[in-house]
């Protein structure tokens, strides 16, 4: 009985001592915001890349951000679907990154719908020859720039 009430304890003494902060980065739960890049692609197919970087730091080198792409008319969403823990962990703080493919775009203005633990994120992208300029619709967890 005594040792249950103990390991019932434990946790919220755990979360006491550091200073009300959970660790929770170290099972990829703490929450973060997203850094947002377009990049061109150098090799095939050619297109656009999203790079993506959160802000919050992990206690391992290595952790990857999982996402997956949709492309319907002029809209583009990315779901975020959490973060992947290396295997082994090498002790390091760092952020975890990961990147998707868009496509190609021609000219024109589309819509990029981010979505991570049901928040939404708008973005408007304007593709044209020569770069590619963003401006945020609605931006609570993410920021993104062109090239």
């Amino acid at each position: 009985m005594r040792m249950r009430l103990l390991a019932a304890l434990l946790p919220a003494f755990l979360l006491a001592a550091q200073g009300g902060k959970a660790r929770a980065q170290g099972e990829g739960e703490a929450d973060t915001g997203f850094e947002l890049s377009l990049l061109q692609r150098t090799e095939a197919p050619p297109g656009t890349d999203l790079f993506i970087r959160t802000t919050a730091v992990y206690p391992c080198a290595g952790y990857r951000v999982l996402a997956s792409p949709t492309r319907k008319g002029d809209t583009i969403a990315v779901d975020i679907g959490g973060l992947q823990r290396p295997a082994p962990c090498i002790a390091s703080a760092d952020v975890a990154e990961g990147s998707v493919f868009l496509g190609s775009f021609g000219g024109g203005t589309y819509i990029l719908r981010l979505r991570y633990r049901g928040r939404t994120d708008l973005h408007r992208i304007v593709f044209t020859t020569t770069r590619v300029r963003t401006s945020p619709l609605h931006a609570t967890f993410t920021t993104l720039k062109g090239y």
